[in-house]
Protein backbone atom coordinates (compact mmCIF):
# COMPACT_ATOMS: atom_id res chain seq x y z
CA UNK A 1 0.00 0.00 0.00
CA UNK A 2 2.79 2.36 0.38
CA UNK A 3 4.29 2.23 -2.80
CA UNK A 4 0.39 2.51 -4.81
CA UNK A 5 -1.91 3.89 -2.49
CA UNK A 6 -5.06 2.26 -0.95
CA UNK A 7 -6.68 2.83 -4.27
CA UNK A 8 -4.00 1.03 -5.96
CA UNK A 9 -3.75 -1.61 -3.56
CA UNK A 10 -7.08 -3.71 -4.98
CA UNK A 11 -6.78 -2.44 -8.74
CA UNK A 12 -3.25 -3.59 -9.28
CA UNK A 13 -3.85 -6.66 -8.48
CA UNK A 14 -6.54 -6.48 -11.79
CA UNK A 15 -4.45 -4.45 -13.82
CA UNK A 16 -1.69 -7.58 -13.93
CA UNK A 17 -4.47 -10.33 -14.17
CA UNK A 18 -6.98 -11.29 -16.68
CA UNK A 19 -9.85 -11.95 -14.40
CA UNK A 20 -12.25 -13.65 -17.78
CA UNK A 21 -9.29 -15.48 -19.03
CA UNK A 22 -8.21 -16.60 -15.45
CA UNK A 23 -12.06 -17.75 -14.53
CA UNK A 24 -12.19 -19.72 -18.26
CA UNK A 25 -8.52 -21.36 -17.81
CA UNK A 26 -7.15 -19.16 -20.71
CA UNK A 27 -4.61 -17.92 -18.19
CA UNK A 28 -1.26 -19.23 -18.38
CA UNK A 29 -1.66 -20.20 -14.48
CA UNK A 30 -2.30 -24.00 -13.61
CA UNK A 31 -5.70 -25.32 -11.98
CA UNK A 32 -4.14 -24.90 -8.28
CA UNK A 33 -2.54 -20.91 -9.54
CA UNK A 34 -5.67 -20.24 -11.27
CA UNK A 35 -8.12 -21.14 -8.04
CA UNK A 36 -6.26 -19.35 -5.69
CA UNK A 37 -5.61 -16.38 -7.84
CA UNK A 38 -10.10 -16.07 -7.99
CA UNK A 39 -9.77 -16.59 -4.05
CA UNK A 40 -7.67 -13.58 -3.36
CA UNK A 41 -9.80 -11.75 -6.01
CA UNK A 42 -12.80 -12.55 -4.25
CA UNK A 43 -11.03 -11.45 -0.72
CA UNK A 44 -10.45 -8.03 -2.62
CA UNK A 45 -13.74 -7.29 -3.96
CA UNK A 46 -15.24 -8.41 -0.79
CA UNK A 47 -12.91 -6.18 0.91
CA UNK A 48 -13.35 -3.47 -1.46
CA UNK A 49 -17.04 -3.22 -1.20
CA UNK A 50 -17.05 -3.37 2.86
CA UNK A 51 -14.54 -0.06 2.96
CA UNK A 52 -15.83 2.12 0.39
CA UNK A 53 -13.80 5.52 1.04
CA UNK A 54 -11.47 4.09 3.21
CA UNK A 55 -8.21 5.68 4.54
CA UNK A 56 -5.72 3.29 5.04
CA UNK A 57 -5.97 3.59 8.41
CA UNK A 58 -9.28 2.87 8.09
CA UNK A 59 -8.34 -0.74 5.97
CA UNK A 60 -6.01 -1.54 8.06
CA UNK A 61 -8.12 -1.13 11.28
CA UNK A 62 -10.86 -3.02 9.48
CA UNK A 63 -9.26 -6.64 9.61
CA UNK A 64 -9.42 -7.22 5.85
CA UNK A 65 -5.33 -7.36 5.34
CA UNK A 66 -5.27 -10.05 8.35
CA UNK A 67 -7.94 -12.01 5.95
CA UNK A 68 -6.42 -11.86 2.82
CA UNK A 69 -2.30 -12.40 4.40
CA UNK A 70 -3.02 -15.96 4.87
CA UNK A 71 -3.97 -16.69 1.44
CA UNK A 72 -1.68 -14.35 -0.51
CA UNK A 73 0.74 -16.50 1.33
CA UNK A 74 -0.07 -19.60 0.10
CA UNK A 75 -0.01 -17.96 -3.39
CA UNK A 76 3.06 -16.70 -2.75
CA UNK A 77 4.45 -20.08 -1.75
CA UNK A 78 2.35 -22.06 -4.39
CA UNK A 79 3.99 -19.63 -7.03
CA UNK A 80 7.42 -19.98 -5.75
CA UNK A 81 6.57 -23.68 -5.96
CA UNK A 82 6.41 -23.59 -9.52
CA UNK A 83 9.04 -21.11 -10.70
CA UNK A 84 9.40 -19.80 -14.09
CA UNK A 85 8.65 -20.78 -17.21
CA UNK A 86 11.53 -22.59 -19.24
CA UNK A 87 13.54 -20.11 -21.64
CA UNK A 88 14.26 -23.02 -23.13
CA UNK A 89 10.95 -25.28 -24.41
CA UNK A 90 7.74 -24.28 -24.73
CA UNK A 91 5.08 -26.00 -21.32
CA UNK A 92 1.65 -27.30 -21.79
CA UNK A 93 1.20 -26.45 -17.89
CA UNK A 94 3.68 -24.68 -15.50
CA UNK A 95 6.68 -26.89 -15.05
CA UNK A 96 5.63 -29.68 -17.62
CA UNK A 97 7.49 -29.89 -21.47
CA UNK A 98 5.26 -30.15 -24.00
CA UNK A 99 6.12 -33.53 -25.45
CA UNK A 100 6.57 -33.17 -29.95
CA UNK A 101 6.13 -36.64 -31.37
CA UNK A 102 9.25 -37.59 -33.20
CA UNK A 103 9.88 -36.88 -36.57
CA UNK A 104 8.02 -33.57 -35.83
Amino acid sequence: MDLVGINGYFHLFDDFLHHPSIESGMSVLSKDERAIVLEIADFLEAACAATPDFTRAEFIESGWPQQIAPKARDARTLFLRRGLFSEEFDESEPGQPIVVPAGR
